[in-house]
């Protein structure tokens, strides 16, 4: 290796001594002073060529071509999680050395750029912050990533992943097998392989069902001290009477239905406001007159008009579709 090195030493500043002749000629008029500097210029070519030459050694070290991703630690449910999943993190890991190497290693010129674009597109990655390199040849990558929201059920059995700001996320699970809230009621087309991982999903409804979720979620959370204010009972929203009546109504963990209303960002509102609807929904999961339930221990439940309606002969059916799957 040494061998190599010094040959390889050797050859470099001979290089340099050829792209200085031609500044012989233009020296020869100028003494001692004029040689003096060439061999000061020559010195110091020859020393940052040495150094340059240690640096890469030090960057392709043990851990040469390596890409080290920063995952997100999340606590949920009091609990500290990982996100992305396992295996996901996995496959991507797997996906960014196969990059690195198809790159050339972690010294190439396009390599942090390829490696910034490919998080971009999988889907997972609202923001890519920083991709640099260390020493050891290891890339270290930070990003923003994209927070679950809830899955949303189509035809065919499948529960299909959206983030908290309504994109498509590359996982689903058969129907009714997902950790996440379910939007039901949604529209079919297009078919969730048709939407590019991380692209909005293009039905209003959905849209609407996220954010009405996320506002659940932020204002019905657990509290340390007097702990769920509702969230704990809400498994999704339906969306089947959005595309014609603007509502929305959650379903809730026993399948009864609380209808919710009109999306929180609808500019025409209901007669009951967003904080008086969420202020119901905490009291009646606080009170034992109501069984602690945001649903008040039966089927049906409206809270979007000015007094809450109830339905103690059965569920409104026409907040379900047909064909819907139980969530």
């Amino acid at each position: 290796m040494a061998k190599r090195k010094a040959k390889r030493q050797t050859d470099d500043t001979g290089g340099v001594l050829a792209r200085t002749a031609s500044v012989l000629a233009s020296l020869q008029t100028g003494g001692v002073g004029g040689v003096a500097l060439l061999v000061v210029g020559i010195g110091l070519a020859a020393w940052a060529i040495i150094f340059a030459e240690r640096r890469a050694d030090d960057l392709l070290g043990a851990e040469a071509g390596r890409v080290r991703i920063a995952w997100a630690d999340v606590v949920t449910g009091g609990q500290r999680a990982v996100w992305p999943p396992t295996m996901v993190q996995a496959a991507l890991d797997a996906e960014a050395q196969s990059l690195l190497a198809r790159e050339g290693g972690p010294l190439s010129v396009g390599v942090l750029a390829s490696l910034g674009g490919w998080l971009e597109s999988t889907g997972w990655v609202e923001r890519v912050r920083r991709i640099e390199r260390s020493d050891g040849g290891v890339i270290q990558v930070a990003v923003d990533w994209r927070a679950p929201a809830a899955a949303v059920r189509q035809h065919g059995g499948r529960d299909h992943l959206v983030s908290a700001d309504g994109r498509r996320l590359p996982m689903s699970w058969p129907g009714g097998t997902s950790p996440f809230p379910v939007i039901l009621g949604a529209r079919q087309e297009p078919q969730a392989d048709r939407i590019d991982p991380g692209e909005p999903w293009p039905d209003p409804s959905v849209q609407a069902g996220v954010e009405l979720l996320m506002l659940l979620h932020d204002e019905l959370g657990s509290n340390p001290e007097i702990g769920s204010r509702g969230i704990d009972q809400i498994r999704g929203i339906d969306v089947i009477r959005y595309s014609t009546l603007g509502q929305l109504t959650i379903v809730t963990d026993r399948d009864s239905r609380v209808r919710w209303g009109r999306a929180p960002s609808d500019p025409v509102q209901d007669v009951v406001s967003v904080p008086e609807k969420l202020s119901r929904l905490a009291h009646l999961r606080a009170h034992p007159e109501y069984g602690r339930r945001i649903d008040a221990g039966l089927p049906f439940l409206d809270l979007s008009s000015g007094r809450i309606l109830v339905d103690r002969g059965g569920l409104d059916r026409s907040d379900v579709g047909a064909d819907d799957p139980q969530p």
